[in-house]
Order: C-alpha cells, then structure tokens, then sequence
C-alpha cells in the first residue's frame, strides 16, 4: 500500500488547523464597549489574585495605583471583557493598565500596556505579544511590541525606547479617563477606527486578510515568549535574574512538579490510546486484511481528532481519544457550559477532515492515472 496518500493527509492535517483557526477568528463577532472605572470589590474572586499579584509587581517597578477599571464583553457570548487597575510611574509620567480577560492566555497570567503621552502629542506604548503591534493603529501611537514574557523587562525595554528623549515627555495633561480612552483604543476601537475590523450585523468582524495577519503574528509571538517562560516563575513574572536563590529553586520545583504532572497524564492518555488501538485491532483483525484495518484505523483517527480539535478551540479540559473494540472511536473532553453552536461546529469538525483527505487522495489518483 503507498505511503502518499497518507503523507498527502498529514499534509492536509497541518494545513487545515491555521486555516480553520483563520476562518474561526474572521467568523467572531466583536462588540465595541468602554473600559470604565470599577469598585475593586466587583472584580470577580478568581480574578483578584491575579490583580494583586500584578499590583505588587508594578509597585516594586515604582507604579502608584489609581484606579480599577472593568470592559463589557469585547466578543458575542463572552461574560465580560477584562478587569484591571491603573497605575501612574511619577517619575516619567508613564501610565501602566494590566488586566485579565475571560480567554485563557497560554503564555501570561495578566497583561500589561504601558503609556506616556509626548509633547508633540500623542502616545509611547509599549506592549508584550500583542496580535496587531505595528499593524494596525494611527499614526497617534508609537506602538513599540517588546515580546518580553516577564512585567519587568517590557518596563525596561520601554524606557529604552524612552531613552534620551525626557523633554519629550507632556507632563500635564492626561488623566485617568484619558488613560482608559487610550487602553480602549489600543483593546478595540483603534481597530475599528483604522478598518481592521468591519461593521457586520450586531458587531463587528476581522476581515480574512486581518484575521491571516493575526493568525502569523500571533504564531511568531507565542514561540518567542514561550522560550522565555521556560525559564522564569510562572506565577508571578519574576525575571529570573532578579530572584533569589530559595526564590529560582522554589521557582523551579514547582515547574518541575507541573511538567512531571503534565506528562504522567500525557503518558497515561497516550498509553490507554496505544491499548485501546490494539484491543480495536485485534476484535478486527480476523475480518480485514492488515492494509484495510490500517486505514481503518486512520480514517476514524483523523474523524475524532477533528472532534478533539473543535473542542481544543473552544477550551474543553482533558481531552481524550478512545478506540473501542468492535464498535469505532471516541473523542471525549469536559467543558461546564457548551452553546448549541458550538456543539454543531465540533460535530462537523469530525467529518471535515475525512472529506479533505478524500479530496486530496482523489486528486492525487488523477494525477497518477
């Protein structure tokens, strides 16, 4: 049996994931809002040990906190936006918002725009691993991407971008509403001003060559601040350089213990993969030949990996295959809250894929005919 068609569906494999993760992210509806002022006692519970955390690491770089700030929902079916505080460096007038949003972040706990008006108008900001830096935004803004992982490192990479240049800092006239129109312009509404985004029904969409944009930033940035994380305390943003000793090698033993976890549960799903394959195997493997029951296999390999995929995208936790004997495959995780239209992508997302493959085979048979 040739090994094309199947490398021609590995192929196919690899090309539909950043192509349906484009045409997912073009497919979001947008929703504009206002980053407004907040009672510190309406940020949620499991949001405010993480504002803490980033308060005290913005305090040890010299930061005044003035302000908690909160945003609707920025997404259609989202329950809110972010939360976070603001804080003013005295020194160089710089502003400082971090914040937390409802979408897990792979890479950051909380997040950090930094802000200093200049004289000649307008604003120096500094973010860390933004999708649309340097893309998208007026002339208004000097948008400077550090792609530092660590608070402390994108402080310091802008006050380099600072650097030589203190009369040009304004002094006087921005306060903390001004603060929040520019977090906003920077978190949504810079896009809709510069046609990132589109009108589009109730909201607002990212148009497919927008959305492309993202996808290869996006991708570009998660490699190079994932390098950095490896070697700093997850928790907390700490630099390595500027921990003590007990402090690295508490650091350490707790990443330790996560990655130890991590892949006893990535060898123990593996491993009941593996079993379930065989046993699925064997109950039949006396009605197939072995080329049959090979692509058997793959085929309902590639239908439920479609499945785990859609639930991968939409934040479903212990994710796992199962074969089972006599009967086909399975692909399982958990999620408390599922809408109806999410239920309906995962399920097309596990015959999608085999079409594609079928496509692709097709095509290749032509093409040796």
């Amino acid at each position: 049996m040739s090994v094309t068609p199947f490398l021609l569906a590995l192929v196919a494999v690899l090309l539909f994931v950043p192509v349906f993760s484009i045409v997912r992210m073009a497919s979001l509806t947008l929703l504009s809002g206002r980053i407004t002022p907040t009672d510190a006692r309406d940020v949620p519970e499991e949001q405010v040990d993480t504002l803490i955390g980033a308060e005290q690491c913005l305090r040890r770089m010299g930061f005044d906190y003035q302000s908690h700030v909160a945003r609707p929902a920025v997404m259609q079916g989202q329950p809110w936006g972010l939360y976070g505080a603001v804080y003013l460096h005295a020194e160089t007038q710089t502003w400082a918002m971090a914040y937390v949003e409802p979408l897990a972040n792979p890479i950051f706990n909380w997040r950090l725009k930094l802000i200093t008006p200049k004289k000649q108008g307008g604003f120096l900001v500094t973010v860390s691993g933004d999708d649309f830096a340097g893309e998208m935004f007026s002339p208004e803004y000097e948008l400077h991407d550090s792609l530092q992982y660590a608070p402390e490192d994108q402080w310091k990479a802008h006050l380099e971008y600072l650097g030589g240049r203190p009369d040009a800092v304004d002094v006087q006239r921005v306060s903390v509403d001004d603060v929040m129109i520019v977090c906003e312009n920077l978190y949504f509404q810079g896009l809709v001003e510069t046609r990132a985004v589109v009108p589009r029904g109730e909201g607002y969409h990212l148009t497919i060559r927008n959305s492309f944009k993202a996808f290869r930033i996006n991708w570009g940035n998660q490699r190079s601040l994932m390098k950095q994380k490896l070697n700093q305390d997850e928790g907390d943003g700490v630099s390595a350089s500027d921990m003590s000793t007990q402090q690295q090698l508490q650091a350490y033993q707790a990443y330790k213990a996560v990655s130890e976890q991590n892949k006893a549960k990535w060898f123990s799903k593996t491993g009941l993969l593996i079993v379930s394959v065989l046993l699925f195997s064997a109950s039949f493997g006396l009605m197939f030949s072995f080329d049959a029951l090979l692509l058997l296999v793959v085929v309902l390999f590639v239908h439920e990996a479609g499945h785990l995929f859609g639930m991968w995208l939409f934040g479903y936790r212990d994710l796992r295959m199962l074969f089972i004997p006599f009967m086909g495959a399975l692909a399982m995780g958990k999620k408390e809250e599922v809408k109806a239209w999410q239920e309906a992508i995962i399920l097309i997302l596990g015959p999608l894929p085999g079409y594609v493959l079928g496509v692709v085979v097709l095509l290749s048979d032509n093409e040796h005919m």
